[in-house]
């Protein structure tokens, strides 16, 4: 059981950074919030963008291009993409939790949670 936790650090908690510079120099990937545009006359009408950013060429940060088939599945994806960051922040902060809960009562069913949970942490890092 102790092999899932064994680099398990109280104070490596990346969701108390406050500013966005502090999240910056955490993670490789621009910080929230991602915003959807939708410009119907684009060549690509759903984009993900950084409205923080300020001086950029068109005026916020273009982070990535959502199919431009303006399906509902569409649309759908990029309300997902948009909301990336978050669910990172999120799912970090209950894998923490349920680490120590899994360490408190002795759960393997709680510890394998968490081990998932770590396992998409680190495919959202690369």
């Amino acid at each position: 059981m102790q092999a899932f936790y064994k680099n398990v650090n109280s104070t490596a908690r990346p969701w108390a950074y406050n500013t966005r510079a502090e999240r910056h120099n955490m993670s490789k990937h621009t910080p929230a919030p991602w915003n959807i545009q939708i410009d119907w006359e684009d060549r690509y009408p759903i984009c993900i963008i950084d409205p923080t950013t300020t001086n950029h060429p068109q005026g916020a940060l273009h982070i990535c291009n959502v199919n431009p088939n303006l399906s509902d599945e569409s649309q759908a994806n990029a309300r997902l993409i948009a909301a990336a960051p978050e669910l990172l922040a999120a799912l970090e902060e209950a894998a923490h939790i349920l680490e120590n809960v899994a360490i408190m009562t002795n759960s393997a069913e709680i510890g394998k949670h968490a081990k998932a949970a770590r396992e998409a942490i680190a495919k959202a890092q690369g």
